[in-house]
């Protein structure tokens, strides 16, 4: 008996499929038939949804874009200071790429493809300066209210933490997936992140 799903969910197997087999293959090598096959579709299934596996691309590019905002909003609402909010942002990225290291995996495959693809490349470093600016606001808040040191340059500062943040998440979904104590390193690598924007930090006794 073949099961009924809704148009959303069968748009949800071919992003879940597609994402996979970008990992796997790399963009270039990977075929719309292996990501139809894996979906449980035919060739057609997936054109229905996406014209080409270029937009299949894009629609992930969106979604990464989605879930980092989302985090960022979130974030925002945290009760406590600025220290909290980073880290609470920190780690919610670290466990997004501990539950599912594909996602974080993509991010290499996006890399890949703004080096072949000019508009990927320019899509990417728009949402990256996004990413920053948002991250670069709240910490500027935190300079306001003495929570973070004074001297702060802030935009550095939200550059240096978005580019941690994207390499912690690849090596928390790579090779030592299973020789690290994760719940350790979301919990104190979030921390140690952020130590250097609190007030007297690197200053010497």
């Amino acid at each position: 008996m073949t099961l009924h799903k809704s148009q959303e969910e069968r748009r949800r197997d071919i992003l879940d499929a597609a994402r996979e087999r970008f990992v796997t293959d790399g963009y270039s090598r990977a075929r719309l038939n292996d990501v139809a096959a894996d979906a449980g579709l035919s060739k057609g299934g997936v054109y229905f949804h996406f014209r080409s596996k270029r937009e299949i691309f894009d629609a992930l590019v969106d979604e990464d874009f989605q879930r980092v905002m989302g985090a960022l909003g979130a974030m925002r609402k945290v009760t406590g200071n600025t220290a909290d909010k980073l880290i609470f942002f920190a780690q919610a990225g670290f466990r997004v790429a501990l539950a599912n290291p594909t996602i974080a995996k993509f991010q290499v495959v996006m890399g890949e493809m703004a080096l072949a693809a000019d508009d990927v490349g320019d899509r990417l470093r728009e949402i990256h300066e996004q990413f920053v600016a948002e991250v670069a606001d709240v910490l500027r808040e935190g300079v306001g209210r003495g929570e973070l040191r004074a001297d702060l340059d802030t935009e550095t500062g939200a550059r240096l933490l978005v580019t941690l943040m994207d390499g912690v998440r690849i090596a928390v979904a790579g090779a030592f997936h299973k020789s690290v104590e994760f719940e350790k390193l979301i919990a104190d690598g979030a921390r140690l992140l952020v130590e250097g924007f609190l007030p007297g930090a690197g200053r010497g006794a």
